[in-house]
């Protein structure tokens, strides 16, 4: 193990099988896998872009298997593996300056530039393709949020829009186009499905009816009071906070998508909500802790009871890994829990390094 590049790296990101740093005179140095990113020397288009000071690379992106770069001046570089984004043939001079942000699902890239308009690339299936939307992403779109295979635009006034695979949310059916045609305040996609909280605080969603596209289970606890929805793109299940301070949860029941008998504590008093994919963890307004989903991976947090209870303070935040959960205590302590080669488990000695 080596420390590289200390203090010149402005960005740093990893896709599944390679690193990318932005570095400060310009520079973009890889590592890994060099056909998914890991080799940035093969860039066929914005190679110029690579090495001037005077625009530095400020943010770095990635799907599973490529990387895109968005310099100061908003100039896009993309590489790696062209069917996850890696090649931006098509929308190269669309994509040379005024993009304010980019965003990424598993398998595509989609860029919001600062005239509102959305430029995609990638699998064109998978989200890379705006063409059946594209009438609706000239202009006026203020946030972009995605599941494992499409996206959903917010623009002005709160309207919707979709596009990607179908299966995972990349179209919507007909019976919700009037609630998503305004109002719309927050977006939340997982693996396969997105949810939206309207401003009266109703949630309406679509996409993979088992992965949380359906909701009519828990329509009626989601007609208005919601403040947020909660979900990750690894995940199969929703939860949604409500103002009254209780949890309502949808989707695979084994994933999350059902409480079980953690009902009664998720009713009321719940601040914050995190998953990991395969379980979720909700943080209460007195510090504690209640856990769901599978049990090796976070949904039982059991075996962090004596550990909680030895810190003696209250929880302010917990974060995942795929299969594991970390806490954070008001008191600086960490605990840990879910399956050991995923973090759930600290290594002997830094225990005591995180107590």
């Amino acid at each position: 193990s080596k420390l590289l590049m200390a203090g010149n790296v402005t960005a740093l990101c990893g896709n599944e099988r390679a690193f990318a740093a932005g570095m400060e005179d310009g520079r973009i140095i890889t590592w890994g896998d060099a056909s998914c990113g890991g080799d940035v020397s093969v860039i066929n288009r914005g190679r110029d872009r690579l090495k001037a000071p005077a625009d530095p690379v400020v943010a770095l992106h990635s799907t599973d298997r490529a990387f895109a770069a968005r310099t100061a001046s908003g100039c896009v570089i993309a590489w790696g593996h062209p069917e996850f984004g890696g090649d931006i043939l098509g929308c190269e001079a669309d994509l040379a300056c005024g993009v304010r942000e980019i965003f990424a699902n598993s398998c595509a890239f989609a860029a919001l530039k600062e005239t509102g308009a959305v430029i995609a690339w990638g699998d064109a299936q998978g989200g890379g393709d705006v063409a059946n939307a594209r009438p609706k992403l000239t202009r006026g779109v203020e946030n972009i949020h995605g599941t494992k295979r499409a996206f959903a635009a917010i623009l002005e006034r709160g309207a919707v829009v979709a596009w990607g695979d179908p299966m995972h949310g990349g179209a919507m059916p007909d019976c919700i186009f009037a609630d998503v045609a305004s109002g719309i305040l927050t977006l939340c996609g997982n693996s396969r499905a997105f949810a939206a909280v309207k401003a009266g605080g109703g949630v309406v969603t679509w996409g993979d009816a088992h992965s949380g596209g359906d909701f009519s289970a828990v329509r009626e606890q989601l007609q208005e009071g919601v403040l947020g929805v909660y979900g990750d793109v690894k995940s199969v299940a929703f939860a949604a906070t409500k103002a009254t301070g209780a949890l309502v949860v949808w989707g695979q029941p084994a994933a999350g998508g059902d409480v079980g008998a953690a009902s009664e504590c998720l009713a009321s008093g719940v601040t914050a909500v995190v998953s990991n994919g395969l379980a979720f963890a909700a943080v209460k307004d007195e510090g504690g802790l209640v856990t769901w989903g599978f049990p090796s991976s976070g949904g039982d947090s059991s075996a962090a009871v004596p550990a909680l209870a030895a810190a003696g303070a209250p929880l302010v935040g917990v974060c995942g890994t795929a299969m594991a959960f970390a806490a954070l205590t008001l008191s600086g302590g960490v605990v840990t829990w879910g399956t050991r080669r995923f973090g759930g488990v600290l290594p002997e000695g830094r225990d005591a390094e995180l107590a």
